[in-house]
């Protein structure tokens, strides 16, 4: 865009440039005949921005392979809500532990399906993948919060994900060589550690299956440590916003401002050890 900007353009000329290049991704990325193609490039121009989005989210709901639509609704859901791009690895991950009969192909007409409201960047040195624009951001949450995953959905996964890896960890990590050799092998756990108190803050925390799934993971002080490493990258001390080192449930609730399982721990866990704790 910074070539664009050069010539002075005016915002309404900027906007016509952004419906232009979308609906020539759109174009590139169906599956139509060449006849059809040329039918649709006739119409740049002519075409809203939501109007070639409501395109692209049609396209996702009509395809007959339900591997795919339910793939590309994932996708979706996960770069809607997620606090920044997601790496290419990552995405994949959690799209492929997400449905266990996706097949290779299914992932990559998948990504195809989605390709008018994903942008291609870079994040900490690795390849992500975004959603293409604002307006698509604002598409999604004005056209299709009935289509896409809740951010419940989002963060019951990530809870979920973290006492997997902690179960299967068993511990903490050793060195650094062990937490590499794990991330590079498990590449959402950095996101899930970094990220899940961001998903988990307002409504999510006031659901039964949240609370239940949270007082699990954090009953052990070695599931925060080790989530702690899996954050801040390191098996050291570190103090960072997001570490855990030495911190019990009742710090964490109280780090992150989660007001709702403040409560629930409060009035559950120990209110029946018959102990008071002042968060604040």
């Amino acid at each position: 865009m910074a070539c664009i900007l050069s010539y002075n353009l005016s915002v309404t000329d900027l906007l016509s440039f952004l419906v232009a290049i979308t609906q020539l991704n759109y174009v590139r990325s169906s599956k139509s005949e060449p006849n059809e193609m040329l039918e649709q490039l006739k119409l740049i121009g002519r075409t809203t921005l939501f109007g070639i989005y409501e395109k692209g989210i049609n396209r996702v709901m009509e395809n007959e392979n339900v591997r795919v639509r339910m793939a590309s609704i994932t996708i979706l859901s996960w770069l809607f809500h997620a606090c920044r791009p997601l790496t290419v690895r990552e995405l994949s991950e959690i799209v492929c532990l997400s449905h266990d009969e996706l097949t290779a192909n299914d992932y990559v007409e998948a990504i195809a399906q989605c390709d008018s409201f994903l942008a291609i960047g870079e994040w900490e040195g690795e390849p992500s993948v975004g959603i293409r624009h604002e307006t698509v951001q604002t598409f999604l949450a004005q056209r299709c919060r009935k289509i896409l995953l809740k951010e419940e959905n989002i963060a019951e996964v990530c809870l979920r994900y973290l006492l997997a890896i902690t179960t299967r960890i068993h511990g903490v990590f050793k060195d650094l060589a062990s937490l590499k050799t794990f991330v590079d092998s498990f590449p959402f756990s950095r996101y899930a550690a970094r990220n899940w108190a961001f998903h988990l803050k307002g409504e999510p925390e006031t659901r039964s299956n949240i609370q239940a799934l949270f007082e699990t993971l954090v009953h052990s002080s070695e599931n925060l440590e080790c989530i702690a490493q899996l954050a801040l990258n390191t098996v050291g001390p570190e103090d960072k916003p997001w570490g855990h080192r030495g911190k019990t449930w009742v710090h964490v609730v109280s780090q992150y401002n989660l007001l709702s399982l403040a409560t629930y721990g409060m009035t559950t866990r120990f209110a029946n050890l018959g102990v008071r704790v002042s968060l604040f």
